[in-house]
């Protein structure tokens, strides 16, 4: 969705968001479904694609976004621990 918009494409047109707000839907509406792994999930996956185009922007080397997802990664993984504990 990131890179999506950056480019100027219609995150609505090309079915992203409508995807995103199903999967909204269910985490809510359904019980039993992580609401904290989804949203955190739809977060970090924002983050880290933002983590990417950046990179992308400064031409820097990809292993520093690499770097970057698996620091959002671990800090999702220590909040997760720390919350479940």
């Amino acid at each position: 969705m990131v890179e999506a918009r950056a480019r100027g494409i219609d995150i609505w047109a090309s079915g992203l968001a409508p995807v995103a707000v199903i999967n909204f839907l269910f985490t809510f509406l359904f019980p039993g479904i992580s609401v904290g792994g989804h949203v955190g999930g739809f977060l970090g996956g924002l983050l880290i694609g933002f983590v990417f185009q950046q990179v992308d922007r400064a031409r820097l080397p990809y292993a520093l976004g690499a770097v970057g997802a698996g620091i959002v990664g671990l800090a999702a993984f220590a909040g997760g621990v720390a919350l479940a504990g």
